[in-house]
């Protein structure tokens, strides 16, 4: 909990109070990097597994884009961890979460609704 109190120039104060939370430890971000390193290592197995279904159901190529993409946030996430002081690092973590959560709708989504309108256009 973060509490600011400024005074006005009318004497009154106002406090605004953010709240939020935190360890005193950093050893939950290791293992939260542990974990994502743990599940794309069994998405890896699966999109190796899953490379001889049939064209229509296969997304191996895609899964295997996706893995890649989200292995370089990892990075870059134990990268920010590592360098940056606590100030920082919340905006920052935040910030990488996002950008992760956004390429990985774009990469799985934004083909497949590409192959909806070629199709609708085909169609027409």
């Amino acid at each position: 909990m973060i509490s600011l109190m400024k005074k006005t120039e009318h004497g009154e104060w106002i406090v605004t109070v953010h709240y939020y939370c935190k360890s005193e430890y950093n050893v939950w971000y290791y293992v939260t990097f542990f974990w994502n390193v743990l599940l794309l290592i069994i998405a890896c197995v699966m999109a190796f597994q899953m490379r001889h279904i049939h064209k229509n159901f296969n997304e191996s190529q895609i899964l295997a884009i996706l893995i890649y993409s989200h292995s370089l946030f990892v990075l870059l996430r134990l990268v920010i961890i590592v360098l940056s002081n606590s100030s920082v690092l919340a905006r920052a973590l935040s910030l990488v979460f996002s950008l992760d959560a956004i390429a990985t709708v774009v990469i799985y989504f934004v083909p497949k609704l590409l192959a909806i309108a070629n199709a609708n256009e085909r169609i027409s």
